[in-house]
């Protein structure tokens, strides 16, 4: 199976190299022989808190609502809002609209 998210955020530790430059230590980069490969470096956001660009397709998919424009012509716009959680209703959002 695929898709899951493992680690909210990569568990690397901070590390310069001899030319001052800042890198995320992990799995192997400390010699050790028995190590996890990238295992500590597969989250949705850096060490540093930066995020991935997973980050934005995993809010994509997790947002409860989904909208969509249709132009019908003569310069009309249909929106319908589509509600994407299985059980419960859209009672609890307020969608505001301004142009």
């Amino acid at each position: 199976q695929g898709g899951f998210i493992w680690d909210w955020i990569d568990q690397g530790i901070l590390m310069k190299d001899e030319n001052g430059r800042e890198w995320h230590a992990y799995g192997g980069d400390f010699g050790e022989a028995s190590h996890d490969a990238n295992f500590n470096i597969n989250g949705m956001i850096s060490p540093n808190r930066r995020p991935h660009p997973a980050m934005i397709e995993f809010k994509k998919c997790a947002q409860p609502v989904d909208f969509e424009f249709s132009w019908l012509g003569d310069g009309q716009l249909e929106l319908r809002i589509v509600n994407r959680r299985y059980f419960t209703t859209l009672d609890d959002i307020t969608v505001v609209w301004a142009l």
